[in-house]
Parts: C-alpha cells; sequence; structure tokens
C-alpha cells in the first residue's frame, strides 16, 4: 500500500511498535522512490496512536488517506475455541485502534472532501488532492456527515 500511494505522490507516514522495523520500510520505500516517514506507536495504547498521528501530521501535513493494517498478534482462534480474552484482545487490537485513528484524522479529511447531492439520494464527491490541487470524483449513493462527537 505504501507503495502504490507513495508512487501516485502521496506523503508516506508508517506507524508501528518497532522502531528499527519502520526504519527498515522507511529505507526500502526510499530504495523504490518513496518518502516516507516512521513514527513508532502501539496501536492499542491510544495515546501512543493518538501522539503518532499528530506528530505525523505535525510533519508532513493532514492525512488524506487511512490505511490501518495491523499485524495479527497472539493466538488466532477458531469459534468453538474463543474466550472473552481472546475475543477481547482482538478487538482491542483491530477495532478500537481502528476508531481511535479514524477519529483523529477523520475532522481534517473531512476539511478536504465536498459533496454535493441531487435527486434520489445519488451524490457526486469531490475529494481535493491537497498534495498537488487535483480533484477526483467518484458517484456514489449515500450520504457524508461526520456526525455527533
Amino acid at each position: 500500500m505504501a507503495r502504490a500511494f507513495g508512487h501516485r505522490g502521496f506523503k508516506v507516514r508508517l506507524i508501528a511498535r518497532t522502531k528499527v522495523k519502520l526504519e527498515d520500510l522507511v529505507a526500502e520505500l526510499a530504495g523504490l522512490g518513496v518518502t516516507a516517514a516512521a513514527f513508532p506507536a502501539d496501536i492499542r495504547d491510544h495515546e501512543s496512536l493518538t501522539a503518532a498521528l499528530a506528530a505525523a501530521e505535525s510533519a508532513t501535513g493532514p492525512i488524506d488517506v487511512l490505511e490501518f493494517s495491523p499485524s495479527p498478534t497472539g493466538p488466532i482462534t477458531r469459534a468453538a475455541g474463543a474466550t472473552v480474552a481472546s475475543a477481547t484482545a482482538q478487538f482491542e487490537l483491530h477495532v478500537r485502534g481502528a476508531v481511535v485513528a479514524v477519529r483523529h484524522v477523520l475532522p481534517d479529511m473531512v476539511k478536504g472532501f465536498r459533496a454535493s447531492c441531487g435527486g434520489r439520494g445519488a451524490c457526486r464527491c469531490a475529494c481535493h488532492d491537497r498534495h498537488h490541487g487535483d480533484t477526483h470524483r467518484t458517484g456514489h449513493s449515500g450520504r457524508l456527515s461526520p456526525g455527533p462527537d
């Protein structure tokens, strides 16, 4: 994902627990012509994750795209072997961290997004690329609403 977005002109910011792993990824991406920056954090530590996201924004500007894909940790169990503890651990990793990240970046993402709706719920949406000033349009049905806090 980092390569694909980096080759399309997006600023790549990486977050992971292991600083050495991040440094290796930044070096690998640089070798492929992608500029990236690293911000160590544990996504299960919500304060650490929020601080890393804020540092990334401070260093390189607003985040336009968020790709959240934590590496699996702990045993993956079949449904019959699941326990409250194992389910809670996976929920913490895959859901709560994602919610924290989205709630942090969404307000700035919405500022860069314009939508106009016509009849029968059809929307025309434009996302302004802050990096190049381009506008990309997609048609979809639905509504854009940041919703209440």
